[in-house]
């Protein structure tokens, strides 16, 4: 669906799509049919919309000059409550357990007082930050991983600092599960007790990472390749790649939800829809047994094999999906003449 403006995020509520959208503002698209995006509304922005959030019929947009807060109540005549300017370019915008984080480009941290209507600093040198109902997530590049713990009748309070190995960029997590992502072009697998971390796994990408989510044990990863990648995280000690969609256009970030992913990246909101998931396995070292879901959708297919090095090979077309054909019916010659017959009859008005 093309936008006035390049669209830099996007945010899901259960029936919209936000959309930052540059100089055009806040984009708002009804997603009820994810594959055809249907545009609601604007609206207009004191700057360039950058970076958005959702939660509780408001978003939280990300501007060159600050925050601003839109009514949703009414996605149809949605509104700018407010605005909050900021001495410094924010980068992000993160909301959970009905708190909204803040992180600008000089590395600052900071939680919005939506009854004061201000801005109160956490912490500094932050590469990336994330939140869900009952933590806080920074990432600190050389400094590791900070978690902060979240009370509704207090302000966050350090709760775990964790030292890394390399230099953390960006970070997700949901559950009991963090990713990640090194500069290394690593992603280090956490898994969490306590706000303790646990390493589970390195997985190393061919390209750099742009965009990362973490949906009910799956990871969805978008890379400088222009492409989606679905890693399975069942077993956190093996992260395994289940399948790659190559991007048609220009992929910053996105947004996942009940099988569908929304791209943002060009003038346009893009939707993808997931393919349902093929099981592989291992009969032995050099064959394997592939399982299709009654669903698979009817086309040709490519299988990629990645080896222990980590060399692609890809066969094309490797797997066809199409309808079930019944076969043609066998006619003898005269039974093929009397057919004919019957039917010059019929068209005589012979009985």
């Amino acid at each position: 669906y093309h936008a006035r403006a390049p669209i830099h995020d996007v945010a899901l509520t259960p029936r919209y799509a936000l959309a930052a959208s540059d100089h055009a503002g806040l984009q708002i698209y009804d997603i009820k049919n994810p594959l055809n995006p249907i545009w609601v509304t604007g609206v207009d922005l004191p700057a360039a919309a950058l970076s958005v959030a959702y939660e509780n019929d408001t978003g939280y947009v990300v501007t060159n000059a600050g925050v601003a807060v839109i009514n949703l109540l009414d996605p149809f005549s949605a509104y700018l409550s407010y605005s909050i300017a900021m001495p410094h370019a924010p980068r992000v915008v993160r909301t959970g357990g009905h708190r909204v984080f803040v992180l600008d480009d000089t590395g600052e941290v900071f939680e919005l007082d939506k009854t004061r209507r201000h801005l109160i600093p956490l912490a500094k040198s932050a590469t990336d930050i994330w939140t869900d109902v009952t933590t806080l997530y920074v990432a600190r590049g050389v400094h590791g991983i900070n978690i902060f713990a979240l009370d509704s009748e207090q302000p966050p309070f350090l709760a775990q600092i964790f030292h890394t190995s390399s230099e953390v960029e960006a970070l997700r997590a949901q559950g009991n599960i963090v990713v990640a992502a090194l500069h290394n072009q690593t992603l280090a697998v956490f898994t969490q007790h306590n706000r303790n971390l646990q390493l589970r796994a390195l997985y190393p990408l061919s390209d750099a990472l742009r965009d990362f989510q973490i949906i009910d044990n799956t990871l969805y990863v978008s890379t400088t390749r222009d492409e989606l990648l679905v890693l399975d995280l069942s077993n956190s000690a093996a992260p395994a790649l289940h399948a790659r969609y190559p991007g048609t256009h220009h992929i910053e970030r996105f947004a996942v939800r009940d099988g569908q992913v929304f791209f943002a990246g060009e003038n346009k909101l893009t939707s993808l829809k997931l393919l349902p998931e093929v099981r592989f396995t291992r009969t032995t070292e050099t064959t394997f047994t592939a399982t299709l879901p009654a669903d698979e959708p009817l086309g040709n297919y490519d299988i990629a094999v990645l080896n222990a090095g980590r060399q692609l090979n890809v066969h094309h077309d490797a797997v066809r999906v199409t309808l079930k054909t019944g076969k043609k019916p066998q006619l003898s010659a005269e039974q093929f003449q009397h057919l004919l017959e019957q039917q010059k009859a019929l068209r005589n008005g012979t009985p």
